[in-house]
């Protein structure tokens, strides 16, 4: 026998209990609350009252007669699509509570600066994404070509895939190889033919690039060690005003490795102390992962990998979704966002960041909704 399925604006449950049933549940809860305020009551015992006085006592007798009640059945209707919608919505939309409030920009054009380091991006639609099955091995060399060249100005989607996904990462280099990686890149960035960089630690993340033509480092999270540290090699940071709000976090600087207590979230540093910062680099080199947007020596080219591709179903409908993991650079989102634009026309996006970022940039950008009109965006609020 097969049953109807019901439409959600119509789901329900019936709850069935007996009156006998009720009472017991209600009673062992009136045991349990009466046992905690005993205990938290200065280990004074409760005085016992008459039952019908007793607050957590329940005595399910007939009014008129004074007899127990038969046990009739209470049926009880509870509309259950408010659970649903929470737990549904979780997967499928990406616009999700807890977020903060929505800000509306004209487009992605007008957003404010993004600076923060995407590590998995969703991207939900309710257009498919088949122009992305549609190309071919020669399409796929041209548009690496192109990325590779750091070229981006095609008007086919197909080509700008590619540079809209594709990056350079430099990890895992000996001492040599790593210091000759860092000053091409530096010095590449230093005469505006790079804007920006990132340099991944172990406990923490910085990132080069210009704010008003001038160049400016941000490392986050960062110890009072840690600047202490750079002063004593002639690197001033910039001041940070502690909030209330902001808890001291254990790290490990990105030298040393002596833990220490941070009295700040970031250090800035701007002008000519970054080319300071740079020479103590140099001077005292660590491993860490170089992330770049153009090409850098020992570095290597990668791109965003597909984890997801396919229909899914949500309470407004069906929709497609395509899931990009990697290193997703700032630039590289905002090209992914024009590039969306012109093949969804409307989507959302949901973007997964290393958190060390999210101070970065005037946006911490956590989702996106883009419409036929305008651009609204939400960001982290925690």
């Amino acid at each position: 026998m097969t049953s109807a399925v019901q439409p959600l604006d119509q789901l329900k449950t019936t709850t069935r209990v007996t009156l006998a049933q009720l009472k017991v549940s209600l009673t062992q809860k009136a045991q349990i609350a009466r046992k905690s305020l005993e205990t938290h009551s200065t280990n004074c015992a409760l005085p016992a009252l008459p039952p019908d006085l007793d607050p957590f006592f329940l005595d399910v007798t007939d009014n008129a007669t004074g007899a127990a009640a038969t046990p009739e059945t209470l049926v009880t209707e509870v509309d259950v699509r408010p659970q649903i919608e929470r737990l549904f919505g979780k997967r499928t939309r990406p616009m999700g509570d807890g977020l903060g409030e929505e800000r509306e920009y004209a487009g992605v054009q007008a957003l404010p600066e993004v600076f923060v380091l995407g590590r998995k991006l969703t991207i939900t639609s309710e257009a498919d994404f088949k122009w992305l099955a549609d190309i071919d091995a020669v399409t796929e060399i041209a548009g690496l070509e192109a990325a590779s060249q750091g070229q981006s100005q095609s008007s086919d989607p197909k080509l700008q895939i590619y540079s809209a996904s594709s990056y350079w990462a430099a990890e895992q280099l000996d001492t040599e190889r790593w210091l000759s990686a860092l000053r091409t890149l530096y010095f590449s960035f230093l005469y505006e033919r790079c804007p920006y960089f990132y340099l991944d630690f172990k406990r923490c993340l910085s990132v080069f690039k210009r704010v008003a033509g001038e160049p400016v480092a941000i490392i986050s999270p960062a110890s009072k060690h840690l600047r202490d540290l750079l002063s004593t090699h002639g690197v001033t940071c910039e001041p940070e005003p502690k909030g209330d709000d902001q808890e001291e976090v254990e790290v490990m600087d990105i030298v040393k490795r002596r833990p220490g207590k941070s009295s700040s979230r970031k250090l800035v540093v701007k002008g000519k102390n970054v080319h300071c910062l740079y020479n103590y680099l140099v001077n005292e080199p660590e491993e860490a992962t170089i992330f770049s947007p153009l090409p850098f020596l020992h570095g290597t080219m990668r791109a965003l990998q597909t984890s997801f591709a396919g229909e899914i179903q949500t309470p407004s409908g069906h929709s497609h979704r395509l899931v990009l993991e990697g290193c997703l650079l700032p630039s590289k989102l905002l090209s992914l966002l024009a590039l969306l634009h012109t093949t969804q026309k409307q989507f959302t996006l949901d973007l997964e960041r290393d958190p060390r970022s999210s101070s970065f940039g005037a946006l911490d950008l956590k989702s996106l909704r883009h419409s036929a009109t305008a651009v609204f965006v939400r960001c982290d609020t925690s």
